[in-house]
């Protein structure tokens, strides 16, 4: 499994743009708004991010239950989802280090990470499916991470859970890749 059509249509869009602003979507009065660099290179915030690419192409990231009933997976909304919840205060990020070095990159192309689960609705109706954990985007000369994480456990605990994390230095998009790698999320 890749994402839903709808999802994957709303990320195809964006590849060969250009990258013009970078967004969090952060709880208000939960202490997430971006402050500076972590040594980590990633940043959690509750409701997740958003892309604004040339061509008026918005991508927006999020958490929520696949169709299985997993407990959660990245999401692919419409970025206007965002305006709609009203603990969501959006922090635009294209002016401050590390994020303006994505400003004006082209996306090359977009990898979705996933992981085996088998994880169901109710015990009779367990299947074995893939999870879409993580949004990877390869920009010319660099690469983001926006994924679905535990809080306080991104880089300890590879199953999704409701944080977005992205993850934007080589060494910390490596670092959740490498976590997930191999992982098999298996129930009863």
């Amino acid at each position: 499994m890749s994402l839903p059509e709808p999802e994957m249509a709303r990320v195809q869009r964006a590849v060969g743009a250009r990258c013009e602003a970078l967004a969090l979507a952060v709880m208000r009065d939960a202490g997430e708004a971006f402050e500076q660099c972590d040594p980590a290179g990633m940043h959690e915030v509750t409701w997740g991010a958003l892309v604004d690419f040339s061509g008026g192409v918005s991508v927006g990231l999020s958490w929520i239950q696949d169709a299985q009933g997993q407990p959660n997976r990245i999401w692919v909304p419409e970025a206007g989802w965002f305006a709609t919840v009203e603990s969501v205060v959006v922090q635009r990020l294209e002016h401050l280090p590390p994020w303006c070095d994505f400003i004006g990159r082209r996306l090359s192309f977009v990898q979705i990470h996933t992981y085996p689960s088998n994880y169901g609705l109710s015990p009779s109706g367990k299947t074995w499916h893939q999870v879409p954990w993580g949004l990877e985007f390869a920009f010319e000369d660099r690469r983001m991470l926006i994924a679905s994480a535990c809080h306080g456990h991104s880089l300890d605990d590879p199953m999704c859970n409701d944080q977005i994390v992205v993850a934007y230095t080589p060494s910390a998009v490596a670092s959740m890749i490498a976590l997930r790698r191999g992982y098999v999320e298996e129930w009863g």
